[in-house]
């Protein structure tokens, strides 16, 4: 017998016990008596159930069991990128993130149908088509590609699959109440946030934050300002001496870059044996003989990069006599990554082949080029673009995007802020310990 059934039991022995007591005690101080025990016997019920649980509400729980589902879920997610929970120590970091979540849905959708919000039958009906199309779909993909072998019939095929999927969670129902959950979360959103806006205020403040934050990240780490500029990251501040480059990139082919890493490697190796003190018993070689290695491995990284070199002077030569860097760019260049932004190039440079920066630096003024750069990839024809100006960029310059990011913050802050209120006002409660 579990414990709620043997309290059950219990009150009703002691309700009868009152029954022959009656006679000798006073008939109100009885009822007062078995009503304390009644509430007593109620809280140690609910408190028992309260290990069940990983949340409650006013209105509404959250079961360890189904928080328990879900983690096992992000479980397997994770196993098949190869990362464990258990090993990297992320176990409770998941388990909080899974039950905030859960309590969030779980407000969220109690607070729907206090606000009166609820799914209209247009809305309904279009759900009700969507899910069906994408079970119907889903189903027939999981036949084709793992029933129909051994179920050739595919009306039975099919309802094999449509047994398997229903049994993991994904049948229509669950389906269509994804649409409907995720719809009533939309329309809750709307109703907290249908009336923010932003203010010149919220952009200025918005605007001073980035450039503040920019500095702070971006003045002493070349490699973190790069690479966001590479991100699309907005910035709002630039370090000094920046310029922007174009290139065009003659690209060594796969045997030439299999040919360049062996003499590469070989190079390092002759260099470390004229640093390195040789093993016991062995005797070290001459510099000279090593230097002679050496000088032989640049000739044949010469010759090799002298094969790209036709196609780089007569890109040279086409710009010096007044053709469109942009079209050169367009018809010869062999870096997929570049875009019409360029690339941010500084003497101090963290993100660049070290031959592409020296070349990028040595250009004169801008709208020039650059003598062909050797580098690790090919050899590069390097454009100056201009200048990247030090310090905050202008508010103007950045409006629309600064304007946006304002609105997203505020927008965020007003629905998170509106949340918390509710779980305060609904008195919530996490029981972290039952997970």
């Amino acid at each position: 017998m579990n414990l709620k059934r043997f309290l059950v039991a219990l009150l009703c022995a002691m309700i009868a016990v009152s029954g022959m007591a009656m006679a000798e005690d006073p008939k109100d101080q009885r009822i007062a008596e078995l009503e304390q025990q009644v509430a007593e016997l109620t809280a140690q019920v609910r408190e028992y159930q309260r290990k069940e649980l990983v949340a409650e509400f006013d209105g509404g729980e959250v079961r360890a069991e189904d928080a328990q589902q879900q983690y096992a879920a992000y479980e397997q997610m994770y196993a098949q990128y190869g990362f464990s929970l258990k090993d990297s120590g992320m176990e409770d970091l998941v388990r909080q993130q899974v039950v905030t979540d859960m309590v969030d849905e779980k407000v969220v959708l109690f607070m729907a149908d206090r606000l009166g919000i609820a799914v209209t039958d247009e809305a309904r009906a279009q759900f009700e088509t969507e899910a069906s199309e994408a079970y119907e779909g889903t189903v027939r993909m999981y036949y084709d590609q793992y029933f129909k072998q051994n179920y050739p019939v595919e009306a039975e095929g099919l309802a094999k699959a449509a047994e398997y999927l229903n049994g993991m969670g994904y049948g229509y129902d669950a389906l269509l109440d994804s649409h409907i959950k995720s719809y009533l979360r939309e329309e809750v959103y709307k109703h907290v946030t249908g009336d923010v806006a932003v203010t010149e205020e919220d952009i200025q403040a918005s605007y001073d934050e980035l450039v503040k934050g920019g500095e702070e990240s971006y003045k002493a780490n070349p490699s973190a300002y790069e690479n966001a500029r590479m991100d699309g990251t907005l910035i709002a501040w630039n370090p000094e001496g920046y310029r922007a480059v174009k290139h065009i990139l003659f690209k060594f082919d796969e045997d030439q870059t299999a040919r360049y890493g062996d003499l590469v490697e070989k190079k390092s190796a002759f260099e470390t044996e004229k640093t390195a003190e040789p093993e016991e018993g062995a005797e070290k070689r001459e510099d000279a003989a090593i230097d002679a290695d050496i000088a032989a491995i640049e000739g044949q990284l010469d010759a090799l990069y002298q094969e790209l070199m036709p196609e780089v002077e007569a890109a040279k030569a086409r710009f010096n006599d007044g053709e469109d860097i942009n079209a050169l760019i367009a018809e010869l260049n062999e870096d997929p990554g570049l875009t019409d932004s360029g690339y941010p190039v500084a003497a101090n440079s963290a993100l660049w082949d070290p031959a592409f920066t020296a070349g990028a630096m040595s250009i004169p003024g801008i709208g020039g080029i650059s003598e062909p750069v050797r580098g690790i990839y090919g050899v590069h024809l390097i454009y100056y673009m201009a200048d990247i100006p030090a310090g905050a960029v202008p508010l103007e310059e950045l409006r629309a995007e600064i304007e946006a990011t304002a609105l997203d913050d505020k927008l965020e802050k007003t629905y998170s802020g509106q949340l918390d209120a509710w779980k305060q006002e609904l008195n919530l409660k996490i029981y972290l310990e039952n997970f």
